[in-house]
Parts: structure tokens; sequence; C-alpha cells
């Protein structure tokens, strides 16, 4: 998916040498399994950031002379199963901080992004003093699940009651917090609806789906389905969910790759996982059958 795609670029420029220039190179060769934003030859990191900045000393000088193509990330906290512990931890916020920077210099999204983001935010109103809670629900599937550390989703129900006791710590101001929630889960949008009302933030724009599997027992969401073809615009929309989560007080996450990417343009906002709110929940779907997540060993 996208943020799979942002996190390598960032991770890339991370550990890139200060005499390094990393070239994100997103155009669609029509090949792409999950990351299908358009057509063939469509440049989709073009469509939603400015360029990358130039190398932060004497770019002039090549290293070796070479091109190194980086085809994964490097810090195990941002790969599959591990990801949930990114943003958990005491060296959490410090390893946020410090991948910030880098996103600063190499992530840096585009003006039609950022007033996307903007009108969403005026669009809601908010009471003096209101906390903003930040909201990611992913659809459940085998997909999905298996790329939890415990192999399982938490169902809706769990975020509705964690975004409570998240607002809870505001007092009296938490009974107004506006909740934003990004989600590619049909059903979640209305379980939030019914709790939140008028106080919830949810762009209409996005894909969605309800989860599940199809007919050949295959996951189903709104990337990589053959029929379902998306567009750059589409990818605009995961990304402007993705700045109005960073825009949150707090934001209350499972494993993804999106929540990482918040967390990272926000590294002060206070990052909660659902598992540690509510660990009493039920869960989602058993996909009995499907294989577990390999370890990258």
């Amino acid at each position: 998916g996208l943020f799979a795609n942002w996190l390598q670029v960032l991770d890339a420029c991370f550990f890139a040498a200060d005499n390094v220039t990393v070239q994100p190179n997103w155009v669609l060769t029509g090949q792409e399994k999950e990351f299908n934003y358009g057509k063939p030859g469509d440049d989709v990191f073009q469509g939603l950031f400015e360029p990358v900045a130039p190398c932060l000393s004497d770019c002039s000088q090549e290293p070796a002379g070479m091109i190194f193509d980086v085809n994964h990330r490097f810090n195990f906290l941002l790969v599959n199963v591990f990801r949930g512990q990114f943003l958990r931890g005491e060296g959490a916020r410090r390893r946020r901080r410090m991948y910030a920077q880098a996103a600063r210099r190499c992530l840096r999204p585009n003006p039609a992004a950022l007033q996307a983001r903007d009108r969403a935010l005026a669009s809601v109103q908010r009471a003096p003093g209101a906390p903003l809670i930040g909201v990611h629900k992913r659809v459940d599937n085998p997909g999905t699940a298996r790329m939890q550390l415990e192999q399982r989703m938490l169902a809706t129900e769990a975020y509705v009651e964690a975004v409570r006791r998240v607002a809870k710590r505001w007092g009296t101001a938490g009974e107004s917090a506006v909740v934003v929630l990004a989600s590619d889960d049909e059903d979640a949008v209305e379980v939030f609806q019914a709790a939140f009302g008028p106080r919830l933030l949810c762009r209409s724009e996005a894909q969605r789906c309800r989860g599940g599997v199809n007919s050949q027992k295959l996951p189903l969401e709104v990337h990589g389905q053959k029929d379902r073809p998306l567009s750059v615009a589409d990818a605009r929309d995961c990304l402007v969910d993705v700045l109005l989560l960073a825009s949150c007080d707090a934001l209350v996450h499972a494993d993804s790759n999106v929540t990482i990417a918040a967390g990272i343009m926000n590294p002060e906002m206070e990052a909660l996982h659902v598992r540690d709110l509510v660990p009493e929940s039920a869960e989602a779907g058993h996909w009995s059958g499907y294989r577990r997540c390999r370890l990258p060993l």
C-alpha cells in the first residue's frame, strides 16, 4: 500500500549518508500488486509530495559513483508484525522525533494534500479546549489480521470504547472531543457515526469496503483488487487521512503503516495502542486456515 512505500522511502532517507540523495521512483509499471494507484506511467510520488530535498552536504561528490536500489526497510520495527512496537515503549518518542527529521526533508506533502486536510478540519465545530482524538481502524480480513502481532484484529466496538477512555483524560473537555476516523472499513464508519454523531470527522471521499474474503477465499480490501482500479486521487485521500490523524492530540491505533506514519509526522502526539486501552475487548474475525505471518529472518 501507499504507506508501506512511504516508510521505505523514509527509512532510506534516515540511514542515507549526508552526501547521498534519495530519489523515490513511484512511476507505475502495471505490475504492482497493492500499489495500484493509477495507470502505467503515472508518477504517484509527484502527485502527492514536493520534490525530495537534495543531500545534506556536498552532493557533487558521489560516495562511489554508485546507485543503490532500495527495495526493503532496514529497521525491524517498520516491518510486518514488529510494526506495532514502533509507537510503544520507552524509546518510542525518541524514535519518532528522529524519523520526523528525515520525513521533513524527503516526504513533504504537496499543497493539494495540505489544503484538503485544512478543509476537513474546518468542517467540524470544535469547542474551546476540546481534544482531537484520532482513530485508525483497518478493515478486518485475513491479510490485515496476520499483520498484527497477535494475528487478530479487535472488534470495532473496542475502538469506540478506547476513544471514550482516552477522552476521559481531558475531564469535562473530553465530553466534547472531536473524533477523527481514518478507516477503510465501511461497517466501522457506521458504528462510529452512531457513537459520536456530529463530533465525528470522517472523510466520505476515501475508498472503503466490508472486508472478509471473496469467492476465491482471498482477503477483501480496497487496495490490490483487480476489479476495483484506483487512482492517484485515491492515494491522496489516504495521505490526507494520515495528515488528519497527525493533527490530533491523541491517536488510538493497532499495528499498521498508516499509524506509524501519523506518529512520525507528529512525534509529540500521544499514541495509544487499542489493546493497551481495552485489553478485555472481544476480537473480530478468526480466520482459521490462513497462513500466519512469517518473520523476516
